[in-house]
């Protein structure tokens, strides 16, 4: 039951969204008094919608005041058929709501909707009065998102041309319009796709210096106009971002960094966070890569973020997210700063986690000040099931067994224990996390043994692509 569509959709819904939710089925639903009490069951448990009490069996008892049998299969399968027909009908009036709610509120979306309605019913008097309005709409409104570039052109196709031709006009005076629009629409489009493409092959490796782009950035100039960089923001910061990712310049990050933060106003949340993500992947790639002058960067485009809310949705902040920020600000000494992070968001961690991420926070700020017992005494028995936090954990341990000189006995087991857990996660999920911990974990082990020559370890570890605390293994290696 917990896997139900139904529980997956109402964890994207706020408390507000709930409640109206709840009025919609009482107003249009309010016959069906199995369904209400099922929703009205459900909603308590907000936002632990994984709780163990929706369990099939306790839901089924809850509304049916009977338990659910054991056997015979067939009456227990026709009695749980009963209760999950009721879920998907609450699954069904969830995405008539949600249509309710987008129609009801005015969007370009819903304008659109109803130009095709207008056209279909042949309301041709309503429809140049509305065609009007949506014209002026699109002269007047800058789109803040990708989406909304082809509402836009979507918009100034059925205003400029299809509507036009409807009412008798001359549709050539109003094609140049249209065309100006689908030209803004495939620029930002095809831009924002070279970025995705070419940051995949730069994770893959594929990127050299002396082949030629799938997207040589001339053909890419060639389809964006002076005036389309100069009056849309978006189109400037994906061409910006595509030459930083194809020349590795970091001034061209500082650039895309400038140009976000002088256009907050007029990008959509989502699209400033994707772009945020985007440089912070980045610059997590040229750390891996040995690049220490982009982990300044990085902290500074964290605390931008954290100013401007872009790490947390409806008061949340994940673990992994919660956690590289405390990293990254230790990396660069900001004691301070990073010391009134992690006290002020620890509260906003997901509840279910949040007292083992901010041990593993604090852990963190512990050992970047060379704290390493009481690193091991915080961090001791503490299992997480984000791989992200298990692994950052166990690292640290490793390492601060190793700056305690612990045994070799000791240490040796758990590189091997450490070792496995990556394989066992290496066969699905073969990342450049997993592979950057597996090459810190063996390099490691060889620091440990002793045996191997330092300078060749050393050269080893500057080698590979892949590595996490590639300076803290130089070091030890160093001490050889």
């Amino acid at each position: 039951m917990k896997k139900s569509k139904f529980l997956s959709a109402l964890k994207q819904l706020d408390v507000e969204e709930l409640a109206d939710f709840g009025q919609f089925l009482k107003l249009y639903h309010r016959k069906d008094k199995t369904a209400l009490r099922v929703f009205r069951y459900v909603q308590a448990f907000n936002p632990d919608f994984d709780s163990n009490a929706l369990s099939t069996d306790q839901v089924y008892l809850k509304i049916y005041k009977e338990q659910l049998p054991e056997a015979p299969s067939a009456v227990r399968n026709t009695k749980v058929k009963k209760l999950l027909n009721k879920f998907s009908e609450l699954s069904l009036w969830l995405k008539d709501f949600l249509w309710y709610q987008k129609i009801s509120t005015p969007s370009v979306e819903r304008d659109l909707i109803w130009s095709t309605i207008l056209m279909e019913r042949k309301m041709d008097r309503e429809l140049k009065k509305h065609r009007l309005s949506l014209k002026e709409a699109i002269k007047s409104t800058l789109p803040t998102d990708v989406p909304g570039y082809l509402n836009q052109m979507l918009a100034s196709y059925l205003t400029n041309y299809v509507s036009a031709n409807q009412a008798g006009e001359k549709v050539q005076n109003s094609i140049p319009n249209f065309i100006e629009n689908l030209d803004s629409f495939y620029a930002v489009t095809r831009l924002k796709l070279a970025c995705v493409i070419e940051t995949h092959k730069f994770l893959k490796g594929e990127i050299n210096p002396d082949t030629a782009s799938a997207f040589p950035l001339n053909s890419l100039m060639a389809i964006v106009s002076s005036s389309q960089i100069q009056n849309n923001p978006l189109i400037a910061i994906y061409l910006e971002m595509l030459i930083l990712i194809i020349n590795a310049n970091k001034n061209n990050y500082g650039k895309v960094k400038a140009m976000l933060k002088e256009n907050l106003d007029c990008i959509a949340p989502g699209e400033r966070f994707e772009i945020l993500v985007a440089l912070q992947n980045y610059a997590a790639i040229q750390i891996r890569l040995g690049n220490r002058e982009f982990m300044g960067l990085a902290h500074d485009m964290n605390v931008f973020g954290v100013e401007n809310g872009f790490f947390t949705k409806d008061g949340i902040i994940s673990a992994n997210y919660y956690t590289s920020i405390i990293n990254t600000a230790c990396k660069e000494s900001a004691w301070d700063w990073v010391q009134n992070f992690a006290v002020e968001y620890a509260p906003q961690l997901p509840p279910d986690i949040q007292e083992k991420v901010s041990k593993l926070g604090k852990a963190i700020i512990l050992f970047e000040k060379g704290n390493y017992s009481d690193v091991i005494s915080t961090l001791q028995g503490l299992v997480f099931s984000d791989p992200h936090s298990e692994i950052r954990s166990r690292s640290m341990i490793l390492m601060s067994n190793q700056e305690l000189k612990e045994d070799i006995r000791y240490l040796l087991p758990y590189c091997h224990a450490f070792e496995q857990y990556l394989m066992n996660r290496y066969k699905k999920d073969k990342s450049d996390i997993i592979n950057a911990s597996l090459n810190f974990v063996r390099t490691s082990k060889k620091i440990i043994i002793g045996t191997k020559d330092k300078a060749e370890l050393i050269a080893e570890i500057q080698s590979f692509k892949l590595l996490y605390y590639r300076t803290w293994l130089l070091r030890q290696a160093g001490l050889l």
